[in-house]
């Protein structure tokens, strides 16, 4: 019998590569293999989202803008804008209320006093302009409705019969809606008092609309789930109440006549004091565990089309208690938990897209993202429209930051990504890893970036090092020898130009994910990392 010689086994060697891009936000819903190359997985936060930018760059730091004179907890704001374009900003501190011209505590001056367990609150869409006052409402139950004319803090003088409380006010059609109130100190949570047409003190607690009604005249409407009512507001034409564990009740109707309050589905509230925010187009809310659209929710019902946070549902699964904010100037909707330490960050222009506009926020800074308050309005300086921050001890804080002082001027922001799996041609094994990072270098600033696989399949283990991506060097300067001509010139010569900085990482693995973090307070600029290997299989 004549033997037969076993063929010889060959191994196959492809070079192959992976580049590590960006412009997408945070998805943690899908498999980290199945995400947008552009978007990051879990443990990613602190970078910035523009639609018209793909670099990886840090958020901007907040900024500290005032410390109240007291040093006493933020827990309440106010701010009037007149007819006349004037602007006018109360804060509360503590039991203190002052009046703000600027963000220069110097020229702060207590108008008035109020216990300390009140959380005044006086947004825009609280203002009377046919008088020209911001009606306050208070939170915290325990304080009247007041009123500011950019001159006198006082108590609002109604027709009815004792003090009138209201958590809510929203002022729209010639009326003031207030809700969650409280009258001659008896508490009807569930109910919803509307001034007469025209004049936000003439109130009435015992007429409801009717078709029998003068249209002009007062009214209330108790929530049809007789439900304590926990959020209040407006927009496109329509007025909406969330009710504590209840549902979402729209108002319809154009008068006394006929004003009724609809009901969404059962268990469709929003959960939180302050988690219902306008952002222009639509109104958004958030519910344990998920931010939703009332547009979406309006339209059909409860959904998963509904669900804006759907692409970090599981990263805030358990999340409650929110309290959110709207830029308009910024397009960005800030979703705070009650029960974590961390901004949600929505980034509306990426709605539409098919990126992730979601990104995480955290800080090391003493507020810690967990603010007393959160509000939007003008700047009192500028006249910007921005998102404030306070905390316990009266400091206050501008969300869309600028500076290169870190976070309050003082603290490093941790900007952090991670990629997508990548995986070798054919199941085949990685070795032999080379990279490179386009980057665009700063004057005078080296950018230290620590950089960790995260191998896997056969194998699973890390692998970390740490790049120094070099500044751009500076150019001469008047004096001495150098002068504008020649090879001299007054500034840099390379300044914003990509440069490239190579490494070498060891590893052997079947796929791997990429750890990219930069730590400072400085800002970057990084466009692409690459990775070029050999496969084998």
């Amino acid at each position: 019998m004549v033997g037969r010689i076993a063929p010889k086994t060959t191994v196959q060697q492809n070079e192959s590569e992976a580049r590590l891009r960006f412009g997408g936000g945070i998805n943690t819903r899908a498999s980290s293999d199945e995400i947008n190359p552009r978007e990051c997985a879990a443990e990613s936060k602190n970078f910035d989202l523009d639609l018209g930018n793909t670099q990886w760059r840090p958020r901007k730091p907040y900024n500290a803008v005032a410390t109240a004179p007291n040093a006493a907890r933020i827990n309440g704001f106010a701010q009037l804008i007149t007819t006349g374009s004037a602007v006018s900003t109360l804060i509360q501190a503590g039991t203190s209320v002052y009046s703000a011209p600027s963000w220069d505590t110097d020229d702060w001056t207590v108008v008035g006093t109020v216990s300390s367990a009140a959380r005044l609150r006086g947004p825009r869409h609280h203002v009377w302009n046919l008088d020209d006052v911001v009606l306050i409402s208070d939170l915290g139950g325990v304080e009247e409705v007041y009123q500011w004319d950019a001159t006198t803090f006082e108590p609002v003088y109604h027709n009815l019969t004792g003090p009138f409380m209201a958590k809510y006010i929203f002022v729209d059609n010639e009326r003031a809606f207030y809700g969650n109130v409280s009258s001659n100190g008896t508490a009807t949570p569930h109910v919803v008092v509307a001034s007469a047409q025209g004049d936000y003190v003439t109130l009435s607690t015992g007429s409801r609309p009717s078709s029998g009604a003068t249209a002009s005249d007062a009214w209330f409407l108790p929530t049809p789930d007789l439900k304590p009512i926990n959020g209040m507001t407006g927009a496109f034409g329509l007025m909406v109440m969330s009710t504590l564990n209840g549902q979402i009740h729209q108002l319809t109707g154009t008068d006394k006549t006929d004003y009724a309050l609809e009901s969404l589905f059962f268990d469709s509230y929003a959960d939180g004091t302050e988690s219902m925010v306008n952002i222009g187009n639509d109104i958004v809310f958030g519910r344990p565990g998920r931010i939703e659209s009332l547009a979406g929710t309006d339209a059909y019902g409860d959904v998963e089309t509904n669900d804006m946070s759907i692409k970090v549902s599981d990263s805030i699964g358990s999340y409650i208690g929110w309290t959110l904010a709207y830029s308009s100037r910024h397009q960005r909707i800030y979703c705070h938990p009650s029960t974590e330490s961390e901004l949600w960050v929505f980034h509306k222009p990426l709605a539409d897209t098919d990126l992730s506009p979601w990104m995480k926020w955290t800080t090391a800074h003493s507020m810690g993202f967990n603010p007393t308050t959160m509000w939007t309005m003008l700047d009192p300086n500028t006249g910007l429209e921005h998102v404030y921050c306070g905390d316990s001890t009266g400091g206050i804080y501008r969300l869309e930051g600028s500076g290169t002082a870190g976070d309050a001027g003082t603290t490093d922001i941790d900007s952090v990504r991670v990629s997508k799996l990548e995986s070798a041609p054919g199941h085949a094994q990685i070795y032999d890893c080379q990279g490179a990072v386009k980057f665009r270098p700063r004057t005078g600033l080296t950018t230290t970036m620590e950089l960790t696989m995260y191998w896997q399949g056969e194998s699973v283990y890390d692998t970390t090092i740490s790049l120094e991506l070099p500044s751009a060097e500076s150019g001469a300067a008047f004096g001495g020898g150098s002068y504008f001509g020649g090879s001299k010139v007054y500034g840099n010569h390379f300044a914003g130009r990509l440069a490239r900085e190579r490494f070498g990482i060891a590893g052997q693995a079947n796929d791997f994910q990429v750890y990219v973090k930069i730590t400072g307070t400085e800002d970057f600029e990084i466009n692409e990392v690459y990775f070029g290997f050999t496969a084998a299989g």
